[in-house]
């Protein structure tokens, strides 16, 4: 098995703090990725708080208003039902991701990004004209094969979160998940969501004006060119999550490869935790690690800096 431990550098644990969401009341914890539907997932949860865990805050009508309580409730400043994450708590989190039902929701790589692209760039070109260096890209694209080619040339160490790997962004395979649901099956997702944990399904709502439908415009949008360059980029994505290198085929045809074991997120949690200065915890964290994927037979990339 192939370990890529650049996913635990400092900015990118910053954003899954950020954005993840945990209860103590149903023993959740959601770790969401960007154009995953995220945001239909949290009203989902933040409906099963209001009703399973009797929590009386209800959301602002604002669609996305359910964002912004849960990382404002991440710095102290917002009511939330939610156990939120600060910087300096990834211990606590990695005890929670092993305590609770963890849970995410990935996508076909193909739509993903696409959905990025049209919902990030394109939509919003109209309005600002720099977009593309406010996403990280050197400049705007003109067109999504334009796109495609800047983030081919970035790693997940440099891009933006709505489309760095999903393997990346969700610590695979490093991290335990109870439940990954997939964006193609997302009404059995939700449907999986709400028996574990008791919410109303009816009560979640849609945003049509947000949705991209990048699935539909696919075969639109790529050739086998643009296609190839998008499976290399994001080739641990459809190994570990089991997609198809065709782009015209956005359903699943395998399984999701199963996390390496617990040993490597106890010593994640054990050295990030130490207040040292970051290059004396980078040295404590590779030579942890790689004694540990040593003694497993693992493959272990390691980046030589986790700022």
């Amino acid at each position: 098995m192939i370990l890529d431990a650049r996913c635990w550098n400092r900015a990118n644990a910053s954003d899954v703090l950020r954005d993840s969401v945990g209860s103590s009341q149903l023993n959740y914890l959601y770790i969401p990725l960007g154009k995953n539907a995220n945001t239909q997932i949290k009203h989902l949860l933040w409906s099963a708080e209001v009703t399973q865990a009797a929590y009386q805050f209800p959301f602002k009508d604002k669609y996305f208003a359910v964002h912004n309580y849960g990382w404002a409730k991440s710095t102290g400043e917002s009511p939330s039902p939610w156990d939120c994450y600060k910087n300096n708590e990834i211990a606590r989190f990695l005890t929670d991701a092993g305590a609770r039902f963890c849970f995410t929701v990935v996508r076909n790589p193909y739509s993903r990004l696409l959905s990025g692209y049209l919902d990030k760039i394109d939509k919003r070109r109209r309005r600002i004209t720099n977009s593309g260096p406010r996403y990280s890209l050197p400049r705007t694209p003109d067109n999504f094969a334009e796109f495609v080619d800047m983030v081919a040339e970035q790693s997940d160490l440099e891009c933006n979160i709505h489309w760095k790997a999903q393997t990346f962004k969700l610590f695979l395979p490093f991290l335990r998940y109870d439940f990954v649901g997939r964006f193609e099956q997302l009404s059995d997702a939700f449907a999986a969501i709400t028996r574990r944990l008791g919410g109303d399904l009816a009560s979640v709502p849609s945003n049509q004006r947000h949705r991209t439908g990048a699935d539909g415009l696919v075969e639109q949008l790529y050739d086998r060119e643009l296609a190839r360059k998008v499976f290399v980029r994001y080739r641990n994505d459809f190994d570990s999550l089991g997609y198809a290198e065709d782009y015209r085929h956005l359903s699943p045809i395998g399984e999701i490869v199963p996390c390496a074991g617990s040993q490597y997120v106890a010593r994640f949690g054990e050295i990030m935790a130490v207040p040292h200065r970051e290059q004396a915890r980078a040295i404590l964290l590779s030579n942890a690690l790689r004694d540990s994927a040593q003694r497993n037979g693992d493959l272990l990339i390691l980046h030589p800096s986790f700022t």
